[in-house]
């Protein structure tokens, strides 16, 4: 703690007023199981992560020094899997059945970025914040032996569509001039609202992952010195 206040007291001088960036991203996702059912931690032992991906844009503004905010858009499709599971029937050969389930979001980030040191153009800087969720397409897909077999789109019935997720992150910033910056950015997502409907059973979706993109300048003045 002492080292991160050392590090938010050290002079920042490349930071733009007012920005806009272009991302990217991916990583992976897991489901969250929890409920009163005796078969429960059997499902959640079935299951494992699958990968997942986004794209957005986000709008910057620098509200003191080393401090921004940061809100903006991005689809996010997130999700989870089961794990190989072994079909055999009399009569019938032996197959590998597994399921995938994919939820599509449209993400609305609302955080601070804090700007923690600045060296040769280079900013390292950690963020906090939420995102409100939209739920608006869900998939499941049935694979056999590795072969995609059945792909159906799940109504949203008895889904939550609206999502509120706490996110965390940290990253780098290299400028390249003085009004446009690359960043890179790992972080971590936890919603927190149950993707169901439901009393007895809690659902809830979490992710890792890792953003890159472009941060461009908004405001007339370039970085500051």
């Amino acid at each position: 703690m002492i080292s991160m206040i050392l590090l938010l007291c050290i002079d920042v001088t490349a930071q733009l007023d007012s920005s806009i960036d272009i991302l990217v991203g991916g990583g992976g996702t897991y489901r969250q199981l929890r409920g009163e059912s005796n078969n429960v931690d059997i499902r959640d032992d079935l299951e494992e992560g699958k990968g997942n991906f986004f794209i957005g844009f986000n709008y910057n503004k620098k509200i003191k020094n080393r401090v921004h905010f940061k809100t903006g858009a991005r689809y996010i499709n997130l999700g989870y899997q089961t794990r190989d599971q072994f079909l055999d029937f009399p009569g019938f050969p032996s197959t590998v059945i597994q399921f995938t389930y994919d939820y599509q979001f449209i993400e609305v980030p609302l955080s601070l970025r804090i700007v923690s040191s600045e060296i040769q153009d280079v900013n390292r800087f950690f963020e906090f914040g939420v995102a409100p969720m939209y739920l608006f397409g869900s998939k499941k897909v049935e694979i056999q032996d590795g072969v995609d077999n059945i792909s159906t789109r799940q109504p949203l019935d008895g889904f939550n569509t609206l999502h509120l997720a706490l996110h965390v992150g940290v990253g780098l910033e290299a400028y390249v001039s003085d009004e446009t910056a690359i960043f890179v950015q790992f972080q971590f997502r936890y919603d927190f609202t149950n993707l169901v409907q439901s009393e007895n059973l809690t659902e809830n979706l979490y992710s890792y992952g890792i953003e890159v993109g472009v941060r461009r300048s908004l405001s007339n003045s370039k970085k500051e010195e």
